[in-house]
């Protein structure tokens, strides 16, 4: 099931912690999503973004070690807001494509 979400996912989440980043399993889901061009945010809160996988730190980091759980939630939710965004921004692209080629294609 996480490789076919994957396949069907735009964006990943990748909560890396330490155990996360040790674990062959979770770097295959991570290298899948990286060959599959999703777009990846790596959350770490028991190390920091330096020490993540070498091939991970290109992505920008959600760093919340030491934050209250306010805070956490907090970035969660600009997270979605900027997912969600982006989707309606799609739509609409996607809707002014359909109404150009009803209105000019013939």
């Amino acid at each position: 099931h996480i490789m076919d979400n994957l396949r069907n996912s735009t964006w990943v989440l990748c909560l890396a912690s330490r155990a996360a980043c040790s674990s062959p399993w979770v770097m295959q889901e991570m290298g899948a999503a990286v060959l599959g061009n999703k777009k990846l945010i790596p959350i770490v809160w028991d190390q920091a973004p330096e020490v993540l996988p070498g091939w991970m730190k290109q992505y920008q980091a959600v760093n919340l070690a030491g934050k209250a759980q306010q805070e956490a939630v907090d970035a969660f939710t600009r997270i979605a807001e900027t997912i969600t965004s982006e989707k309606q921004k799609g739509m609409l692209i996607l809707g002014l494509i359909v109404a150009g080629l009803v209105m000019f294609g013939g």
